[in-house]
């Protein structure tokens, strides 16, 4: 019975880690369009909050600052990744994640000014991103018990 939930504790690691260690190395390999489609989300972002100064100070903060922001996301991402794919101090790994997922998710997956035709799409991927953050933080609370591969 040891072996099984060591071989369970390590597939849910990886199944959890593979999404992000996917976004981080493509989000490296295609760096270009990294950037485009995070200054997009941004310019979004800017017009639906045009009533407000200060939101509009942060989004141009961030557009400015892009790159260096768009590196710390992809390091994080990877490095959570592999702490949590490998078991080794795997609470912090999760934390890791939830510090990058928790925040692209409100400002990626807003369903909430989508147009209609696309609003079911966003939710789903608003709520996809929930679930993962759900299990992270149950990692974050619980660790897996099985330490490592």
């Amino acid at each position: 019975m040891g072996l099984f939930k060591a071989s369970l504790a390590v597939l849910a690691r990886f199944f959890l880690s593979l999404i992000f260690l996917i976004s981080g190395f493509n989000q490296i390999l295609y760096w270009k369009e990294t950037e485009k489609r995070f200054m997009n989300v941004i310019a979004e972002w800017q017009a639906y909050t045009v009533q407000s100064d200060a939101i509009q100070f942060m989004f141009s903060f961030l557009f400015h600052w892009a790159p260096i922001f768009l590196g710390m996301i992809s390091a994080l991402q990877l490095i959570g990744a592999l702490l949590l794919l490998f078991g080794k101090n795997e609470k912090l790994g999760a934390l890791l994640l939830i510090i990058v997922l928790a925040p692209t998710t409100l400002l990626v997956q807003h369903f909430w000014f989508s147009e209609a035709n696309i609003r079911s799409l966003q939710l789903s991927f608003f709520l996809r991103d929930l679930a993962i953050l759900g299990g992270l933080l149950v990692i974050v609370l619980r660790g897996t018990k099985e330490r490592s591969l």
